[in-house]
């Protein structure tokens, strides 16, 4: 039996494969029953009501901005980074438009 990680994330998709693309996080697919009355609009809309954001640490925000544009997701431009705690930060959105943020840090 596998042993319980001290901390981690889990997203519910309705295609999650796409967001595995996306995500190296353990992405569960929603039970057919429950997608079926899921809907995403065409382009989805900004998903900012949930209490949940994860933070994810990169080693350049610049980069993973490509990288996310390429992958489906976008970041928010350069004017809307910050610092907390010394920490350059920015959000972004999935391909199913969940809000995360990025962390850049030394990795």
């Amino acid at each position: 039996m596998p042993q319980p990680v001290p901390y981690g994330a889990v997203i519910y998709a309705k295609d999650y494969r796409l967001l595995a693309k996306f995500h190296q996080l353990v992405i569960l697919q929603i039970p057919e029953r429950i997608a079926a009355n899921i809907t995403i609009d065409k382009p989805p809309r900004k998903r900012e009501n949930t209490p949940i954001e994860l933070f994810l640490n990169v080693s350049s925000i610049e980069s993973a901005r490509h990288a996310a544009r390429l992958l489906g997701g976008e970041l928010n431009g350069p004017e809307k980074e910050w610092k907390f705690h010394g920490i350059k930060r920015c959000d972004g959105i999935d391909p199913e438009r969940n809000v995360f943020q990025l962390q850049e840090v030394s990795v």
